[in-house]
Formats: structure tokens, C-alpha cells, sequence
């Protein structure tokens, strides 16, 4: 008997299977993930959950085997959710995330695929490398989770990379970007601003998602190591820069104080900008005034 919602082939994969069904390919396109709907034997959506996030039935395996073949392998994965992914990234030499796209997805995929588009999606969710890493995200409390701002961590000690396979905010363009500062940041007025310079340093037109965040140096409770503050997508053509004020209200940072009000307490707030939680290219140091909301 099959489990309900079980992904498998009719025989189990084989490298010889593999290795005849991709003969003569110059690349291979292998697409895997989860499965929607009203109706079936569905493994995602509505009321799917799943004890292990992995890949259900054979792919995994079907991704190593083709893998093998020694071919460039480009992998695609149809998931609404963040899934156990280290293997296939390890073995593919391209991974294309197709977060249950819908009637369009056939084509937004070809055209991210074949390079007629830019890819411009950034995660919304952390992918862990292993299932005890599960709850994991970007903006965990200070001094705790898989980032601290000193370097130290006592986490899992089988664990020789703590940190998310695919961090939040994480994703990747056909070219290349920079950031660096354009002037001083600030808090004034009400409002954090931290003004950037956003450059495509490759050699073709593209998108970039430019992300501030925040951490509050001295508050009285725990805190986020970071806290998403803004965001801002950016189209350059191939060696374009532009120039861009990042801004958020301070009120942003507000939060239960001690004594149960809630507030803001006056210190230092580090801003941190980036084009992912894991990929801070700036970084400044703005004092704040007390608030009381």
C-alpha cells in the first residue's frame, strides 16, 4: 500500500533507467516538489501538513541519480513551503524555487529558466539545512538562534554550519549587484533613514530587492538580532547605479517595555542594509529618543 499523498514512480529509479532517459541531453531540467488541489492525493495546501518537510517518495533520490549522470543539472522546485533541501542544492548546479504559482507557472518558470526574464522573487521564509534546526528564522531573539552580532554561538554541536541553507530575504539575479553607503544614516523627525547606493555591476539588465533592517542595542527586554524595517525593488540596467534613501518610522521598533507600557526606550539602534538577512553589505549606528506610545 501507498501512503496517501506519496510521491513515488511506478519502479524505483535506477542509473541505468536515468542515465537512458537523459541520454543525448546536454543539460537536464528536473522538476520536483509538492502537490495541489481541490482534489487527490494531495501532500500540500489546505489542511496538508507534513511531520517531515522533505521531499516525499523517490525524489530525493531521483535527483542524486541524475546528478551522477554527470550532465548540468537545474532543478526546480514546486513547494509553498520551505522544505529540507541541503542534498538536491549540493547536487544541482541551479535550484529555481516555483512556490505554487498557479495557471501562470508554466510560464513564469520557462522564462526565468531560459534567461527572457530576470528572476526577481526573494524568500519569505528561512529554509533550515536539517529538521532540528525547525523553528528557524531571521529575526530570532538576541543573543540566541544561529547569529549573534559577536560571532559566538552555542548551538548544535553536529551541526558544523548553523546557519539557514536559504536565509530569509535570500535570492539571486542573471547579474550582479552592489550596495554601499551614500551618505550619513540618521534618526530625524520621527523616521529612520539610511541613504544607499545600489549598483549593477554585471552585464546585463536586472532586479534587486534592497532590505533595511534593524536592531535595537539597548533595550530593556530581548530583542531581534535584526528586524525588517523596509524594502525596496530596484530595476538598473547593466552598470547602472542609483541612489536610494531607505526609511522606516521609529515607532517601527516599538515594543512591551518592563514596566508593561509599550514604547520604545532612548539608546543606540544599529541599521543594517542588505540584499538578504544573511547578505548585509551596510551598516550604521543612529542614537534614538525615548517613545511612548
Amino acid at each position: 500500500m501507498r501512503a496517501p499523498g506519496e510521491l513515488r514512480l511506478r519502479e524505483p529509479p535506477t542509473a541505468a533507467a536515468v542515465e537512458a532517459a537523459v541520454a543525448g541531453a546536454d543539460l537536464v531540467i528536473a522538476v520536483v516538489g509538492e502537490r495541489t488541489g481541490r482534489v487527490g492525493a494531495n501532500t500540500a495546501g489546505e489542511g496538508r501538513s507534513s511531520a517531515s518537510p522533505s521531499l516525499r517518495g523517490d525524489q530525493e533520490e531521483l535527483i542524486g541519480l541524475l546528478a551522477a549522470t554527470g550532465r548540468p543539472l537545474v532543478t526546480v522546485v514546486v513547494s509553498g513551503r520551505p522544505l529540507l533541501l541541503e542534498r538536491v542544492a549540493r547536487t544541482s548546479n541551479a535550484l529555481l524555487l516555483a512556490p505554487l504559482l498557479g495557471e501562470a507557472a508554466g510560464d513564469a518558470v520557462a522564462a526565468a529558466l531560459f534567461g527572457t526574464a530576470d528572476p526577481g522573487g526573494r524568500l519569505p521564509a528561512s529554509f533550515p539545512r536539517h529538521l532540528g534546526q525547525v523553528p528557524i528564522y531571521h529575526g530570532h531573539r538576541h543573543g540566541s538562534g544561529y547569529d549573534h552580532p559577536t560571532g559566538d554561538t552555542y548551538a548544535y554541536v553536529d551541526l558544523d554550519d548553523q546557519s539557514p541553507l536559504f536565509a530569509f530575504g535570500h535570492g539571486l539575479s542573471y547579474t550582479a549587484f552592489e550596495l554601499r553607503h551614500a551618505g550619513e544614516a540618521e534618526a530625524r523627525d520621527g523616521m529612520l533613514r539610511a541613504p544607499v547606493r545600489v549598483s549593477n555591476t554585471g552585464r546585463r539588465d536586472g532586479e534587486t530587492v534592497v532590505q533595511l533592517y534593524a536592531r535595537d542595542e539597548y533595550a530593556g527586554v530581548v530583542r531581534p538580532v535584526r528586524q525588517l524595517l523596509q524594502f525596496q525593488r530596484v530595476a538598473l540596467a547593466a552598470g547602472e547605479s542609483a541612489d536610494l534613501v531607505l526609511e522606516a518610522p521609529v515607532e517601527r521598533l516599538c515594543h512591551t517595555l518592563p514596566d508593561g507600557r509599550r514604547g520604545l526606550e532612548a539608546g543606540d539602534v544599529t541599521l543594517l542594509a542588505g540584499f538578504s538577512s544573511a547578505d548585509i553589505r551596510c551598516t550604521a549606528t543612529v542614537p534614538v529618543d525615548a517613545i511612548n506610545v
